[in-house]
């Protein structure tokens, strides 16, 4: 009688571990609308969090009282860190050029 009681529990969890793996191959396929890609505790249940959603970043703070749309802004293809320095040089560089020609 013990071996039937544990053929039928062990039979039970494969069944149980057959309908988990099911539920999550079908979760993993479903497109997610949202997606968090950065948060930031800020203490005190306070947070800041930077979403995308149709191709648009979010920039989110929540509290106590809530959850608030700070700003947004298209998303834009991610830039080398080296490419950001050049334009950042080269507006410096434009800068003092007209500062120059403004002063003469």
């Amino acid at each position: 009688m013990g071996a039937v009681m544990q053929s039928a529990a062990l039979g039970i969890v494969a069944v149980l571990c057959g309908i988990a793996a099911l539920l999550a191959r079908r979760r993993a396929k479903t497109p997610r609308m949202l997606e968090v890609i950065e948060s930031l505790s800020l203490g005190n249940r306070r947070a800041l969090v930077v979403a995308k959603m149709n191709g648009e970043l979010l920039v989110l703070g929540s509290s106590e009282a809530g959850v608030a749309l700070l700003t947004t802004r298209p998303e834009q293809a991610k830039r080398p860190f080296e490419a950001m320095l050049d334009d950042t040089v080269e507006e410096d560089s434009l800068r003092r050029k007209l500062s120059r020609k403004v002063a003469q």
